[in-house]
């Protein structure tokens, strides 16, 4: 009787499921026809949580060099002439810079020819730039003055690499302030 009972569970396990064959037993073919229940698949392990990318650092370039367009205005503020330049700036750490600018004003207004100057470049916060420094002016007979310059900007990334700084400066010349202001459309490398 022992064996009788594991025979008849087997039958009835047959003609419920069907032949079940095995493809690692010899003959393990399925005939055509018969139908055969597939094992149920196990689930394939989660992938493990993706890791947020670490931000990337932002390469700090030491190198900047600008083109000024913009007016000059005299201590009056009567005469407005057109005034343009170059400026480039070595930034030493992401403090302090320093470099050089001239500039040329539209000599019709009677402002001044040209000015140079040697500032020291302060970036206290973000892209805000202070300005100070000595340098000479020349005026419309092409004497020069000793000037002192002063002048805040912030600088706004348009790229890696470009730069647009909206700046305004108060150059002291013998007492008298001439105003330049305009943007510096800038390159940094």
């Amino acid at each position: 009787m022992h064996r009788v009972v594991p025979a008849l569970l087997t039958l009835l396990l047959v003609l419920a499921v069907g032949p079940v064959a095995r493809a690692d037993q010899p003959g393990g073919e399925i005939p055509e026809g018969q139908r055969v229940r597939p094992r149920p698949a196990e689930p394939a392990p989660a992938p493990p949580p993706m890791a947020e990318p670490a931000p990337m650092a932002e390469v700090f370039k030491r190198n900047h060099l600008s083109v000024l367009i913009g007016a000059a205005t005299d201590s009056d503020k009567t005469v407005n002439n057109f005034n343009g330049g170059i400026e480039y700036e070595y930034q030493f750490n992401e403090l302090f810079g320093t470099g050089f600018a001239l500039e040329g004003t539209d000599p019709s207004g009677g402002i001044r020819s040209m000015a140079g100057f040697v500032p020291l470049f302060i970036h206290p916060w973000r892209g805000l730039r202070l300005t100070i420094g000595p340098g000479f002016q020349l005026d419309t007979n092409q004497n020069s003055d000793f000037a002192l310059r002063t002048g805040v900007g912030y600088r706004l990334k348009i790229s890696e690499s470009m730069t647009l700084t909206p700046e305004f400066n108060a150059d002291l010349v013998d007492g008298d302030p001439v105003y330049v202001w305009g943007a510096r459309i800038g390159y940094a490398f």
